[in-house]
């Protein structure tokens, strides 16, 4: 799964590549990238994508995800190792 905070399509490439490996979510947050846009950001919005993401992954019904993020994605992949670390 690839985290980031700028619309998925700037990693194409490397959401290609790990396809090749790996079932491959890209995730575009509420209010960011794709996604519908939202009027109210929670106060620690890290902690709150991080929420989302770990929400989806209990969604899609994975036993075990590896995260990849950059920039504020990796903040993100640091709150969900944090915080869901199974």
């Amino acid at each position: 799964m690839i985290i980031n905070a700028a619309s998925s399509v700037a990693y194409q490439s490397q959401i290609d590549f790990f396809s090749e490996y790996f079932l491959t979510v890209s995730v575009d947050y509420l209010g960011i990238g794709k996604s519908d846009r939202i009027s109210d950001i929670k106060e620690n919005w890290w902690k709150f994508f991080a929420d989302q993401v770990n929400a989806l992954i209990e969604h899609l019904g994975y036993e075990k995800a590896i995260i990849a993020g950059s920039s504020g994605g990796s903040v993100v992949a640091m709150f969900l190792a944090a915080d869901f670390p199974k």
